[in-house]
C-alpha cells in the first residue's frame, strides 16, 4: 500500500486490512522497487529458482531461456509464456483460445493466426526430439500439446 498518510497508526491500520506492505509518500522508487521484490519473491518463492525439465530440454521461466543439449535459446516473453504452460501439463492438449490468454494475454479473434506464429516461431529454436518427433503437436481444431 501506498498512501500519503504516514502516521503509525495508519500504517498498522493498512496492514490489517491486508496490504502486504505499507510506504508513506513520498517515496524513493528505488525503495518501492526493492519492497515489490521482497513481497513477489515471498509470495512466490518456488517461481525463483524453478527450471522445468522434460528430456534433454531445460527452460528457465525466470531468465526465458531454454537449453537443449547444451545450447541455448532466449526465447520472447510470448514464447516464454507458451512453453511454460505447455511444458507444465506435458501430453495434454491445450485449447488455442487458454494458449493465447496465458501467452498473449488476450483472446484470438476470428482468423487470427498470432498464436499459431509464436508456436511455429517456438518449433524452430527448439526443434523436434532427438528421435525427430515433434516437440509441439497441433491438434487440428483443438490446440497444442508437448510431447513426451
Amino acid at each position: 500500500m501506498r498512501s500519503a498518510r504516514g502516521e503509525p497508526l495508519d500504517r498498522i491500520l493498512g496492514l490489517e486490512l491486508g496490504a502486504d506492505d505499507y510506504l508513506a509518500k513520498p517515496c524513493d522508487p528505488r525503495e518501492l522497487t526493492a519492497r515489490l521484490r521482497a513481497v513477489l519473491r515471498r509470495s512466490h518463492p518456488a517461481a525463483v529458482s524453478t527450471q522445468l525439465e522434460l528430456g534433454d530440454l531445460c527452460f528457465s521461466p525466470v531468465r526465458g531461456v531454454v537449453s537443449i543439449d547444451e545450447q541455448e535459446f532466449a526465447l520472447t516473453v510470448s514464447e516464454s509464456r507458451l512453453l511454460e504452460a505447455l511444458l507444465r501439463q506435458p501430453g495434454e492438449p491445450l485449447d488455442k483460445q487458454e494458449l493465447a490468454q496465458i501467452a498473449l494475454g488476450r483472446k484470438l479473434t476470428l482468423y487470427d493466426r498470432s498464436l499459431d506464429m509464436h508456436v511455429s516461431n517456438l518449433r524452430k529454436k527448439i526443434g523436434p526430439h532427438p528421435d525427430g518427433r515433434p516437440r509441439i503437436v497441433a491438434l487440428r481444431s483443438r490446440g497444442y500439446y508437448y510431447s513426451m
